[in-house]
């Protein structure tokens, strides 16, 4: 994803900031979308889970050396503020999940439709609301 977003900066002759910015995005992923997609398409959950922890784990370690590689600059990672993030967003969702799975399964797979809506639905909002509160600095940047 780091490539991409540099790739994809260059063709589009972004600025130096722009690109930097491009660059963390695409070294730092965030799979909890992902992770909702994989359910919602059958596939591994906890694989994609497993997946998302690893990934935000290596990005720690990985993006100052893509962004000094890329971008010729150099990037302080705050490690113990990720790590909290990950136990907030990951670690915890899937524990309240397998609590809420245990106690309430045969409710759960009598409305499983009902559910995987709802998480779509969460998702686009999120997204909208993300969209919303950076309406200002898309307009900035010319896209």
């Amino acid at each position: 994803m780091p490539l991409a977003a540099f790739v994809i900066s260059k063709a589009f002759d972004f600025s130096t900031e722009l690109t930097f910015g491009m660059i963390l995005v695409g070294a730092v992923s965030d799979g909890t979308a992902s992770n909702v997609i994989a359910y919602l398409a059958k596939a591994d959950v906890a694989l994609s889970i497993s997946m998302t922890v690893v990934s935000i784990l290596l990005s720690i370690v990985i993006t100052p050396y893509l962004t000094l590689f890329y971008v010729g600059q150099n990037v302080p990672v705050p490690a113990s503020s990720i790590l909290s993030s990950i136990l907030k967003i990951v670690l915890a969702q899937v524990v309240i999940g397998v609590i809420v799975n245990y106690f309430f399964n045969k409710y759960i797979e009598k409305n499983q439709d009902l559910f995987a809506s709802l998480s779509i639905i969460s998702i686009v909002f999120i997204i909208a609301i993300v969209v919303v509160l950076n309406e200002s600095k898309i307009h900035t940047v010319g896209l």
